[in-house]
């Protein structure tokens, strides 16, 4: 199927579906904004005013900045990259004609359905495997990313088959899955460009739009691609 066709597809899907569909991307972009006031408040709480005497410089006052941190704040993109890694899922669903109407369970739907464990842990490994794939190169790290890109949809529908995953199956499987059309999902990443340009001139608003867009597409190609290659999710 061509970039062309699985574009259409997903407009064609998202046609009379866009309040589901924006509203999964709002709840994403809520829990976004609540771990940066969290960042905001740390460092607002981090400037104080001590007393301290100085005899040298007959001075009383001084400035003192230390930041103060929640448990929330260094993990932000962490658990951002979570979440929406598990909103992901809720496309998945969307186009398998299974999607839940209640957008707060379509976004956690990586939490859902006896799939917790399975996917905090394919999504940790792969946020691991990335970061240190990463600090070895720029361009190896992307490379990774796009190679386990498929790894989140692969442990959904292991899971509904009733299997037991290893530790680092999904990501074996996506690797397989995406060898040979790792260039094939960038180019497609590549032809949002204009509507990402486009949406950022709305000031971001345009982007609870094209991210829908963007991941029933994703979502598209993932399936088409497993339909052509059902040998790599095979045990």
């Amino acid at each position: 199927m061509t970039r062309s066709e699985l574009k259409a597809r997903a407009k064609q899907k998202l046609s009379g579906n866009w309040k589901w569909a924006v509203g999964v991307v709002a709840v994403v972009w809520l829990i976004q904004f609540l771990l940066q006031l969290d960042i905001i408040h740390s460092i607002l709480t981090s400037a104080e005013w001590v007393t301290n005497y100085d005899a040298t410089t007959n001075t009383t006052d001084s400035f003192r900045f230390t930041f103060h941190t929640s448990p929330f704040t260094g993990a932000g993109g962490f658990t951002l990259g979570l979440i929406a890694s598990s909103a992901t899922l809720g496309f998945l669903h969307f186009i398998d004609n299974r999607k839940d109407e209640n957008v707060i369970a379509s976004t956690f739907a990586g939490f859902t359905e006896g799939r917790i464990w399975a996917f905090l842990l394919n999504w940790i490994l792969q946020y691991i495997f990335i970061v240190l794939w990463g600090l070895l190169f720029f361009i190896p790290g992307i490379i990774k990313t796009y190679s386990y890109a498929m790894s989140t949809y692969i442990v959904d529908d292991l899971k509904r088959q009733g299997k037991n995953l290893s530790a680092t199956e999904a990501i074996t499987k996506s690797r397989r899955l995406m060898d040979g059309h790792k260039w094939d999902l960038f180019v497609l990443d590549l032809s949002f460009l204009g509507w990402i340009i486009l949406a950022s001139l709305t000031f971001g608003i345009g982007y609870l739009w094209l991210h829908p867009y963007m991941q029933t597409t994703r979502a598209e190609f993932y399936r088409n691609l497993v339909a052509q290659n059902p040998e790599a999710l095979a045990d």
